[in-house]
């Protein structure tokens, strides 16, 4: 189950892998389950969460389009922007567009780096690990891409 962050208690709830009955549920009935004060499922870690400045956008809130990752030639600007075009962009974000990753906010939830509980440092192992994963099948469909697949 991906980890779910709950904005209110400021905390993530990590689904432990060893623990099957963690698999019947999904992210958002266990989020509701726990702000409702119902009883976690068995097996559901609370890992407590602070806020971060977003790397993606660097708390700005908004990023270039994608389509301008790779950049603009020399070529290509004289074709296809003029003077003020070229300001505009350049200097007032004519073509950004709202950040992926903070979905504007300019802010990440993050886990703690400093817990002292075997549970929460559990769930922060899990967490991390659960990233890594989506990491490297980020890295995989990105490579793929890149061969024509």
């Amino acid at each position: 189950m991906k980890p779910t962050f709950d904005v209110k208690q400021m905390v993530f709830l990590v689904a432990d892998p060893e623990v099957e009955e963690t698999s019947d549920y999904e992210p958002g009935d266990v989020l509701e389950m726990f702000r409702e004060g119902d009883d976690l499922p068995k097996g559901i870690l609370i890992l407590p969460a602070r806020y971060e400045v977003c790397g993606r956008c660097d708390g700005k809130g908004t990023h270039w389009h994608e389509s301008l990752d790779n950049g603009i030639t020399q070529e290509d600007r004289e074709r296809d922007w003029d003077a003020d075009s070229w300001d505009q962009l350049i200097n007032h974000g004519l073509m950004d567009v709202q950040c992926k990753k903070c979905h504007g906010q300019r802010v990440v939830p993050v886990p703690m780096d400093t817990i002292s509980a075997p549970e929460a440092r559990k769930a922060l192992q899990i967490f991390e690990e659960w990233h890594r994963e989506e990491a490297d099948y980020a890295a995989l469909c990105a490579m793929e891409r890149r061969m024509g697949c």
